[in-house]
């Protein structure tokens, strides 16, 4: 028999019990309570910032986006993410409702 704090844990990695609301694709059952306060959301808003950031650096490093356009950096960066989001979704490691978990 499974002890008290094995099934709180076990309860919590699956969101709040409810099946209709599957937390898993949001990415919200990483955290206890993700309205708890906003230090989830800065964390998040620093990663986008920093992701951003780094875009645009490597488009002034292909001499800005004319120069970018020129070297096909654009249509193979797409084609490289469109390639990772299809193997991630296809492996299950990137739920999505109704695609490939319930």
């Amino acid at each position: 028999m499974m002890k008290q704090s094995q099934l709180l844990l076990r309860k919590r990695a699956q969101g709040n019990g409810d099946p209709t609301n599957n937390n898993r694709e949001l990415g919200t059952a990483k955290t206890e309570n993700f309205t708890q306060g906003s230090f989830v959301i800065e964390e998040l808003t620093d990663l986008v910032e920093k992701a951003v950031i780094a875009e645009f650096q490597r488009l002034t490093e292909r001499g800005g986006v004319l120069g970018a356009m020129e070297r096909m950096y654009q249509r193979n960066k797409i084609q490289e993410e469109s390639l990772n989001y299809e193997s991630l979704k296809h492996s299950g490691e990137l739920p999505i409702v109704g695609v490939n978990t319930f």
